[in-house]
C-alpha cells in the first residue's frame, strides 16, 4: 500500500472533519451502510469511522491521481458488515469538484439483472447509454460507456457487491479496467471475499490486467480499543461484545443499538432482531414488507407494495434501519435485510413474495430478471414459465451466459407446463447457452430434442435454426459428418423461403466443409451465402463467408489471406458482431502461429485474448488461449507453456475437439521434458485429428508425434504419420505443417523429398532445415526467438563449436532427450570433453545461467580474455562470444566486471563428462 503524501486539496477536506486528538479520524454526516460508524462518547460531537486511515490514505492518493488525468483500479475486500461501503462512503464524500462519481451496487438476486449495478451507476447520464442498457447489447454497452468516460472529465466508477454480478456487467468492468489510464477513470470494486471460491467468475475481473498494479484493500476487523471507544457509556461490556463480534463493525452497531439493558446477543440475527423490536409496529410491519426486495427499491414501487405504510419508512431511516436515495430506500445493509427477512414465517416470507411478484407483473417487463426472482421465491411456478424464458433471452443477448442457463433450467424445471412450441424454443436456446458453456455433450442432448419437436410441429424456421446450431455443437464434439449433415439439411428448409436464414445456413454449411478440407465445395458455398448476406443484411454472416473463404481459397498469397481476415473483423466489429470477431481473432492467431510471424501473433493476443474472454465465446477464447502457450513454448518458456496448457485442460470438463489443439502440444512439451509416458496421448489425438480434418489440429497433433518418433528413436510412427498427413499436405494453407512434419520425420530417418518452393514467400525454417542448409534455418530460428529449435538446427551442422553451443541451449532448455541426441553427434564429430549443462538452470542462481555460463564468468572475474577462456574450455572464441553475450544479457549489466562482481557469491558449478 502507498504511503505518499495526500494532495493538499484532499487533504483539506478530509482535515474539516477529523476526530478527536491523538490520531487522524475522519468523520461522517451520518451512519454508513456497512455499520462502522456509530454516536461517541461526551467529547466526540460526530460520529466517526475508525481505524480506516491507511485505506483511506490509498483510496485518497488514487482519486488525486485520476483528478490530475490518471486512471486506476482499486479492489476492496472482505467479510459482510467489515466496512467496505462506509470507506467508499468517506471516499466519495471528499472526492474534489470536477471529479464525477458513478456508484452501482449488485443485488444478492438468485439470477442477476444484465448490467444491474451498471444501469444504477449511470442512470443520469447520457441517453445514448441508457438506450444501450435498455437494448442489452454488450457491444453498444461497452461502446456507450467508453465513450462517456472519454469525453475528458476525471471519473470516479465505484461498483459493489460484485461477487453477485451478472456476467454482462463483468465483461465491462473488466473491459475498463484494461483501458483505465486512457480514460482517466478510476474503478473501484468491493466484493466480499469470503463469498468467492477459486472458480468464482469474479476472477475475470479480479485478474484483468492493468496498466499500472491494482490497488487492493482489506479492511479488518477492529481493535478492542476502538471498540470501547463505541461502547461509551457501556464500555464495561466493550471486551464481551469484542469477542462475540469478532470486532466486525456493522455486528458491533448492531449490538449497541440494543438497550442498555439487555445482554449482548450471541448472533447477528438475534441483535437486528433486537433492534427492530425497539419499533413501532408499522414501521416493522413496513420493514419485513420490504425485507423480501434486496437492493433498491424505488420509491414509487416501494408506495405501491405498502400503501399507507409507506410513510412509517422514514422512521425506519431514523433509527438508522434503512438509507434513503436519489430514488428509492435500501436497507442500511443487505445483512440487515436478510436477518430481517428470515425472522418472518414462511407463510409470511411466502405472500410477501407474491405480493412483489404481482407488483412487478402488473409493470410490465421492466425488471424481468427481479421477477423471475421473486416468483422463484414464492413457488411461482406459472409466473417462472412464463417469464424465465424472455429473462434467459435477455440474458443471452447481453452476454450473460452463466445468468441465461438459470433462466433456462429454471423454465425447464416444470416444462410440463410449456407447450410444445414453447419448450422447442427454450430447449434449442438453453442448448445453444450449454455449448457457449463448453458442456457440449448436455448442450446435443438438449439441442436432438429441440430439432425433433420442431420438426414435429412443422415449425420449418425454427428446425433450421436449430440444425444452424446443432450442426457447430456436432462439429465441436468430434462429428463432421453429422454436423454437416444437420447444415445440409437447414439449407433444404430455408432455400426460397427466408434469405437470410438461408444465407446463415450456408454460411454454416461452408464453414464445415472449409474446416473438414472439402475447400472447393466450401468457396462456392460460402460465395453464395455471402451474395445472400450482402443483399438480406446480414453483416455478421458476411464477416463469418469471409473469415472462412481466406481459410479456404487457394489463390491467396499468405499478406493477402491476413488483410482478409483483418478486412472480416474490421467487418464484424463495425456491425457490432461479437461471435465472427471472436472467431476472427483466433483463426487469424492460427494463421500467424502457423507461419512463423511470432511478434505479430504476441501483439494479436495482447490485442484479442482479453475481450474475447470477456465476450465469453469460450471457443474462441480457448484456441487463443493455446495459442498463447504455443507462443510461450517457441520463446523458450516451456514451464509457463505447460502451467497454461494445464490450466486449459484441467479447466475444462467437456473442450470437444478443442482438445486436440491442448493435449498434445502439451505431452509435446512433456516429451522434450523426457517423460516416457506420452505416446497414448499422442496416437490418440493424431487419430481423431484424422477423423476431424480439421487443419491446424492436424498440424499440432501431427508435429507433435513426429517429433516424439525422433526423440524415442521410433522412425515408424513417423512414416505412419506421413502417411496420414499426405492427403491434406496439398490443402490451402498446409505448407508450414507439411514442412514441419516432414522436418521431424526427417530426424527420425524418414526419407523426405526437399519442399517445393512457395510462389508468395520465402522459404520458412522448416523447409532450409528439410533442404539441409542448417546455417540459414538456425539464423531464421534465431530471428524467430525459438531456441529449441535453433539448437536443433546448429547441432545438424558438423561444426563442433556450433554443436557445443546447440548442447547447452537444449541443456538450459532441460530439453533431455534432445541434449543426449547432441551428446551424440559432438562424440561422433570426436569431441571428447563435453561439460555437463545444467538440467535446474534457474535453482541455483537467479538469473537463470547455466553452468557453462556460471564457468565462463568465473573465469571473467579472474581476469581471462575470451582467447584464454576458450583455450582453457577448449572451444572456440566465437562460442565463449556468444556465452559472455548471453550472460551480460541475462544479468541485465553492461560490463564483464560488472557481471564477474554481480556473480562473485554464487556456487561454482561442477564439471565432468556426461
Amino acid at each position: 500500500m502507498s504511503t505518499r503524501t495526500r494532495s493538499p486539496q484532499l487533504l483539506d477536506d478530509l482535515s474539516r472533519r477529523d476526530g478527536p486528538a491523538g490520531g487522524s479520524r475522519l468523520t461522517l454526516r451520518s451512519p454508513r451502510d456497512d455499520g462502522s460508524v456509530h454516536p461517541q462518547p461526551e467529547d466526540s460531537p460526530e460520529p466517526v469511522l475508525l481505524e480506516r486511515d491507511a485505506e483511506l490514505g490509498a483510496l485518497a492518493e488514487l482519486v488525486d491521481r485520476v483528478a490530475a488525468g490518471r486512471g486506476g483500479f482499486a479492489v476492496v475486500a472482505g467479510e459482510a458488515g467489515i466496512g467496505k461501503s462506509s470507506l467508499l462512503d468517506a471516499m466519495v464524500d471528499a472526492v474534489p469538484a470536477g471529479v464525477r462519481v458513478h456508484r452501482g451496487r449488485c443485488d444478492n438476486l438468485i439470477t442477476a439483472h444484465p448490467f444491474g449495478a451498471l444501469r444504477e451507476a449511470f442512470e443520469d447520464t447520457s441517453p445514448v447509454l441508457l438506450a444501450a442498457f435498455d437494448q442489452g447489447v454488450l457491444h453498444d454497452v461497452l461502446s456507450a460507456v467508453t465513450h462517456l468516460l472519454e469525453d475528458g472529465a476525471p471519473t470516479v466508477v465505484l461498483v459493489e457487491d460484485v461477487q453477485w454480478a451478472d456476467d454482462a456487467t463483468l465483461d465491462v468492468l473488466a473491459y475498463l479496467v484494461r483501458r483505465l489510464d486512457h480514460l482517466r477513470t478510476l474503478l473501484i470494486a468491493s466484493y466480499r471475499d469470503d463469498e468467492v471460491g477459486r472458480d468464482h467468475p469474479v476472477h475475470r475481473l479480479l485478474a484483468a490486467p492493468t496498466a499500472a498494479p491494482a490497488t487492493w484493500l482489506h479492511p479488518g476487523p477492529l481493535s478492542l480499543e476502538a471498540v470501547q471507544r463505541l461502547s461509551g457509556e457501556r464500555a464495561r461490556e466493550a471486551r464481551r461484545l469484542h469477542e462475540v463480534t469478532g470486532g466486525n463493525p456493522f455486528y458491533v452497531t448492531e449490538v449497541l443499538a440494543v438497550p442498555a439493558d439487555a445482554s449482548v446477543p450471541e448472533t447477528l440475527s438475534a441483535a437486528v432482531a433486537a433492534r427492530l423490536q425497539q419499533l413501532s409496529a408499522p414501521v416493522r410491519r413496513a420493514t419485513e414488507r420490504i425485507s423480501v426486495w434486496p437492493g433498491l427499491l424505488e420509491f414509487e414501487l416501494a408506495e405501491e407494495l405498502l400503501g399507507e405504510d409507506f410513510a412509517a419508512l422514514a422512521e425506519a431511516e431514523e433509527h438508522g434501519i434503512l438509507c434513503a436515495e436519489d430514488c428509492g430506500v435500501r436497507f442500511r445493509h443487505e445483512i440487515a435485510r436478510m436477518a430481517t427477512e428470515a425472522s418472518l414465517s414462511g407463510l409470511q416470507r411466502r405472500q410477501l413474495q407474491r405480493d412483489v411478484t404481482e407488483l412487478l407483473k402488473r409493470r410490465g417487463e421492466g425488471h424481468l430478471p427481479r421477477l423471475v426472482h421473486h416468483a422463484i421465491r414464492c413457488h411461482d411456478t406459472a409466473t417462472v414459465v412464463e417469464f424465465a424464458p424472455r429473462a434467459g433471452e435477455l440474458s443471452a443477448k447481453a452476454g450473460a451466459h452463466r445468468q441465461a442457463l438459470d433462466f433456462y433450467q429454471a423454465a425447464l424445471q416444470h416444462e410440463i407446463l410449456l407447450s410444445d412450441a414453447q419448450l422447442a424454443a427454450v430447449l434449442d436456446a438453453y442448448a445453444w447457452e450449454l455449448y457457449s458453456a463448453h458442456q457440449i455433450g448436455q448442450a446435443l442432448e438438449h439441442s436432438c430434442r429441440a430439432v425433433e419437436l420442431f420438426h414435429s410441429l412443422g415449425d420449418e424456421p425454427g428446425e433450421a435454426r436449430a440444425l444452424i446450431r446443432r450442426g457447430r455443437q456436432l462439429f465441436l464434439a468430434g462429428n463432421p459428418p453429422e454436423a454437416r449433415a444437420c447444415a445440409s439439411r437447414a439449407v433444404e428448409l430455408t432455400e426460397g423461403r427466408d434469405p437470410a436464414a438461408a444465407a446463415e445456413a450456408l454460411a454454416c454449411l461452408g464453414m464445415l466443409l472449409s474446416l473438414g478440407g472439402s475447400h472447393e465445395e466450401a468457396v462456392r458455398t460460402l460465395r453464395a451465402a455471402w451474395a445472400r448476406a450482402e443483399t438480406s443484411g446480414r453483416p455478421d454472416v458476411v464477416a463469418l463467408c469471409l473469415i472462412y473463404l481466406t481459410l479456404c481459397d487457394p489463390e491467396p498469397t499468405l499478406e493477402k489471406r491476413l488483410d482478409a481476415l483483418r478486412h472480416s473483423m474490421e467487418t464484424a466489429r463495425s456491425a457490432g458482431a461479437l461471435e465472427p470477431l471472436a472467431r476472427g481473432y483466433a483463426k487469424t492467431a492460427e494463421q500467424l502461429y502457423r507461419y512463423g510471424l511470432y511478434r505479430e501473433l504476441d501483439a494479436h493476443l495482447d490485442e484479442g485474448l482479453p475481450s474475447v474472454r470477456d465476450w465469453g465465446f469460450w471457443p474462441d477464447a480457448y484456441n487463443l488461449e493455446v495459442h498463447h502457450a504455443l507462443l510461450q513454448q517457441r520463446k523458450g518458456d516451456w514451464r509457463s507453456a505447460l502451467r497454461e496448457l494445464d490450466g486449459l485442460i484441467e479447466g475444462s470438463a467437456d473442450p470437444g475437439v478443442l482438445a486436440l489443439y491442448s493435449l498434445p502440444s502439451r505431452a509435446r512439451l512433456h516429451a522434450r521434458l523426457g517423460r516416457q509416458d506420452v505416446r497414448e496421448v499422442l496416437v490418440s489425438s493424431w487419430q481423431r485429428a484424422l477423423v476431424q480434418r480439421n487443419l491446424t489440429a492436424l498440424g499440432l497433433a501431427g508435429a507433435a508425434l513426429v517429433e516424439w518418433a525422433w526423440l524415442a528413436g521410433q522412425p515408424g510412427e513417423a512414416e505412419q504419420v506421413l502417411e496420414g498427413w499426405s492427403q491434406h499436405a496439398s490443402r490451402p494453407g498446409a505448407g508450414p505443417i507439411d514442412a514441419e512434419i516432414r522436418r521431424y520425420a526427417l530426424r527420425a530417418g524418414v526419407d523426405v523429398p526437399p519442399s517445393p518452393p512457395s510462389a508468395d514467400r520465402p522459404p520458412s525454417p522448416w523447409e532450409l532445415g528439410v533442404a539441409r542448409d542448417w546455417r540459414g534455418a538456425a539464423a531464421a530460428w534465431r530471428r524467430a526467438g525459438d531456441p529449441y529449435e535453433e539448437a536443433l538446427e546448429l547441432a545438424e551442422s558438423g561444426d563442433p563449436d556450433a554443436t557445443l553451443r546447440a548442447f547447452d541451449m537444449l541443456t538450459e532448455l532441460d530439453a533431455g532427450p534432445a541434449a543426449r541426441w547432441v551428446h551424440r553427434r559432438l562424440r561422433d564429430l570426436g569431441v571428447r570433453t563435453i561439460p555437463r549443462g545444467p538440467t535446474r538452470r534457474t535453482r541455483d542462481n537467479p538469473a537463470g545461467l547455466t553452468d557453462r555460463q556460471l564457468e565462463v564468468v568465473q573465469l571473467i572475474g579472474a581476469g581471462l580474455t575470451n582467447s584464454e577462456i576458450a583455450g582453457r574450455l577448449m572451444v572456440s572464441v566465437r562460442t565463449v562470444d556468444h556465452h559472455v553475450s548471453s550472460v551480460l544479457d541475462k544479468l541485465g549489466v553492461s560490463t564483464r566486471r560488472q557481471a564477474a562482481l554481480a556473480t562473485r557469491s554464487w556456487p561454482r558449478p561442477q564439471h565432468g563428462a556426461v
